[in-house]
């Protein structure tokens, strides 16, 4: 098995075919940015030979990158260490991450699939928002009715008052829905 690339050789690799954009955490110690940026957990930076305000001193180094850079028009010698960046990407979002450097602020969280147990009978799956998680997480009723979940912090709300349409009744059969055929 190979190890995995270094920051800086895909670094290089991404500039010497265009635009490379850095994401970094700015809240490290040793970056140096502009002071409104600091404390950025997803700071990105775009990085170039050819953009349309040139980086004049733009220099990778066993440290990290070093760059004079344009805010609000306005020169700024960046500094950034190699353990302050997470992820290096090309124009087409083609690059690398390091998922260990990434701050926990920008990492997606997937939810873990829950077990029904033998005895119930799956339902419909419902959505509904947590508020540890910064996602939607998927549960299913254990009744089967899609109503309120007794731990459901935003209930829907009740359907508005008034006449159903066709099909939707009790006592009336669901209609098929419509479809649309291409004839040539």
């Amino acid at each position: 098995m190979n190890p995995p690339a270094s920051k800086r050789d895909v670094l290089t690799a991404i500039l010497a075919r265009g635009d490379a954009f850095l994401h970094l955490d700015a809240r490290h110690a040793e970056v140096d940015v502009p002071a409104w940026l600091k404390g950025d957990p997803n700071l990105c930076l775009q990085l170039g030979y050819d953009l349309p305000v040139p980086i004049p001193d733009l220099t990778l180094d066993d440290s990290g990158v070093r760059a004079t850079l344009s805010f609000r028009r306005e020169p700024f010698l960046c500094v950034v260490p190699w353990a302050a960046i997470f992820l290096i990407v090309d124009a087409e979002s083609r690059g690398m991450l390091w998922e260990d450097d990434a701050p926990p602020e920008t990492r997606v969280q997937t939810p873990r699939p829950q077990s029904v147990p033998p005895s119930k009978k799956p339902g419909r799956a419902r959505l509904r928002s947590l508020p540890s998680e910064p996602a939607l997480a998927m549960e299913l009723d254990g009744n089967g009715d899609g109503g309120p979940h007794p731990d459901d912090s935003n209930p829907s709300p009740p359907p508005p008052p008034g006449p159903l349409p066709p099909g939707a009744g009790p006592d009336e059969p669901p209609r098929p829905r419509p479809m649309l055929k291409l004839v040539k």
